[in-house]
């Protein structure tokens, strides 16, 4: 039987410390944990910088790593501090509460292991956690595995759009043929959607594409032209016979 000492132990909760405990009643496994704000020393989230002043604390639920046949629900008393500089109150950085909030940050990275093999869909039911909250754990993951584009050395592209599930439902895809990289991924294919590719680019990127390869699409070929008015216009192979090969 897990008692409050070993509770604390394996907690790890720096500058926090188990005030109450509810175990599971009947047939429930939730195991309530109620912790309490021990640590003098308060830090912005958004800036890092150390402070002093208290705006307000409010309780939220977090879900920590299950042990054992638990499923662990955390009430943390979340501080906020005055912090004039950021544009007013912000939340205390923990460390072991970073950006995901309703999971700590251990839980999310035992999450994040899993959805290397497994779907959001199932990581929600195993751990009862909501679609939405795991969605998130994996975007987070996927956006760190993701090194930053070298714009520099990018001379040719290759836009694409592709069905979103089943119906009519597409999105547009940018990649670097050369270095076989995806650069970016809008929803929808029309022409809005291309120009938003061209609005985010680093300055002086567009000037230096030579060739880009689409599939005869008018709305992405009137937006190349627009933006990189020195670029070739490659059709590929596949459209090409499909419409002239009769």
């Amino acid at each position: 039987m897990l008692d409050r000492k070993t509770l604390q132990s394996l907690g790890c909760w720096t500058d926090y410390k188990l005030d109450r405990v509810q175990w599971p009643q009947g047939d429930s496994r939730t195991l309530s944990l109620h912790l309490k704000a021990v640590g003098k020393v308060m830090y912005c989230q958004q800036c890092g910088s150390r402070c002093n002043r208290l705006h307000e604390t409010t309780v939220r639920r977090t879900r920590d790593l299950p042990p054992f046949e638990y499923r662990v629900v955390l009430h943390v008393p979340r501080r906020r501090v005055r912090r004039d500089r950021c544009g007013g109150p912000r939340l205390e950085k923990l460390d072991w509460l970073g950006r995901y909030h309703r999971v700590t940050e251990r839980f999310a990275k035992a999450c994040e292991k899993l959805l290397r093999s497994a779907s959001v869909q199932a990581m929600a039911a195993f751990y009862e956690l909501g679609w939405h909250t795991v969605k998130a754990i994996d975007k987070t993951r996927l956006r760190a595995s993701l090194r930053e584009p070298d714009w520099s050395s990018i001379r040719y592209l290759a836009m694409d759009e592709f069905a979103l599930h089943k119906g009519h439902r597409y999105a547009t895809v940018v990649v670097d043929p050369i270095g076989r990289q995806v650069l970016w991924v809008g929803q929808g294919r029309s022409r809005e959607k291309a120009r938003a590719f061209f609005a985010q680019l680093p300055p002086g990127v567009a000037q230096r594409i030579k060739a880009v390869a689409i599939d005869m699409s008018a709305a992405y070929e009137l937006e190349i032209k627009a933006h990189c008015p020195q670029a070739e216009i490659v059709y590929d192979l596949f459209h090409v016979v499909a419409k002239y090969g009769q």
